[in-house]
């Protein structure tokens, strides 16, 4: 999406100015990362809309350095980075505006009004990355179980976000109402069911619906519950401006959005908004072909350097199957001292170790080294085929 050849990034945000993943990224992708005053060739890197944001664009002013937006791509880590503390696992960089804010022109919207769109390599590969988002039930946030099922079809999904996110461009808690109230109208007949916001099912933010706005037909989501699973039984979808959104045109559906995202305007999405630049009419493999394969910076942790998408989703699959499989944590028996630490790695760490097991409801995944005794339904561990150099 941008040019990052031999170019010096200044920045003036602590995440930025770590060593941490964003500023890998940054590295990565060519940019030199400094501290300092600009000149008026160079650039100055601000995170979204964050409230360090005025730095950067005090510096741009005072210099004429032009800003870079940067936010997080959109497959970001198994948890929110507000609960989990992982990182990012790519960056959208931005020249011009920023994605979320379709009230003003963006990179990304123009990547999607001018792009030929016609490359027939391009589109498979997109085709293929949603059919694999859907296989390992993976979006933005992936900690979720397959397992959980959804209720009765015929219930209608509204989707909350997190209060105060830079993406509702002051929306508030009046307008989520709103948008609930068109969804009990539109489909008087329907359930109504609420998806809480990864972060605010954590507890690590608030949301902007209550308990005191369920009523007979009403009710929250399953929290966990994949929302592949959860839209593929859905009647319709409303949403303010949340990922979420994207991901249900994703799972086949034309949501009804209220705010101004980037995946509005395009023709697969019902808006309560006018988006006069966007008059092109574009496929979900389309979208996708921009918005995850053209115009991100994918990282490779692993060796330090950018990637495809289709890494990061290979990635991201298997972390999110090991905290699927480790999140209620692990009980072994028969397990020997010298292996125990390298059990805490392999397991997610929430291991406790006990001489003998015993069956239980709920509760810590039973597990055994080997032929020991212990209940049925147990996990049996042993060295695999290719074990060490001695």
């Amino acid at each position: 999406m941008t040019d990052t050849t031999a170019r010096r990034l200044y920045v003036y945000n602590g995440g930025l100015l770590s060593k941490g993943r964003p500023r890998r990224i940054l590295e990565a992708a060519g940019w030199d990362v400094q501290t300092g005053l600009p000149g008026s060739e160079d650039r100055v890197a601000v995170w979204g809309r964050s409230p360090t944001e005025w730095r950067g664009r005090t510096v741009s002013e005072l210099t004429e350095a032009p800003v870079v937006t940067v936010e997080d791509a959109f497959l970001r880590s198994v948890q929110p980075g507000r609960v989990g503390d992982e990182p990012t696992s790519g960056l959208l960089l931005d020249e011009t505006g920023v994605h979320f804010d379709g009230t003003r022109p963006s990179d990304l919207e123009r990547l999607l009004a001018t792009h030929p769109l016609d490359d027939t390599q391009l589109l498979n590969r997109a085709r293929a990355v949603i059919e694999r988002l859907k296989h390992w039930h993976l979006g933005k946030y992936s900690a979720v179980d397959p397992a959980i099922a959804p209720p009765d079809p015929g219930y209608v999904v509204v989707l909350d976000q997190a209060e105060g996110d830079a993406s509702l461009l002051g929306a508030t808690r009046a307008d989520f109402l709103e948008m609930l109230t068109d969804a009990r109208q539109a489909f008087p007949a329907s359930a109504i069911l609420i998806r809480r916001h990864p972060e605010t099912s954590g507890g690590a933010r608030g949301g902007h619906f209550r308990d005191e706005d369920l009523d007979a037909r009403t009710s929250w989501a399953p929290d966990g519950i994949s929302p592949w699973r959860l839209y593929d039984s859905a009647l319709a979808v409303y949403t303010h401006s949340s990922l979420a959104g994207f991901e249900a045109v994703l799972g086949g559906h034309n949501p009804h959005v209220y705010g101004h995202p980037f995946y509005a305007g395009w023709g697969l999405t019902q808006d309560r908004q006018v988006f006069p630049r966007r008059e092109r009419k574009l496929t979900r493999a389309q979208i996708v072909a921009v918005a995850y394969i053209e115009a991100p910076l994918w990282f490779d942790a692993r060796t330090g350097q950018l990637c495809q998408i289709e890494g990061v989703i290979s990635d991201l699959a298997a972390r999110a199957r090991a905290w699927r499989d480790d999140r209620h944590g692990w009980e072994m028996g028969n397990i020997s001292l010298w292996k125990r630490p390298h059990m805490k790695r392999a397991f997610g760490g929430r291991v406790r170790f006990v001489r003998h097991l015993k069956a239980t409801e709920g509760g810590p995944a039973p597990a055994v080294w080997g032929m020991a005794d212990a209940p049925p339904g147990t996990t049996r561990i042993e060295d695999g085929f290719l074990r060490s150099g001695g």
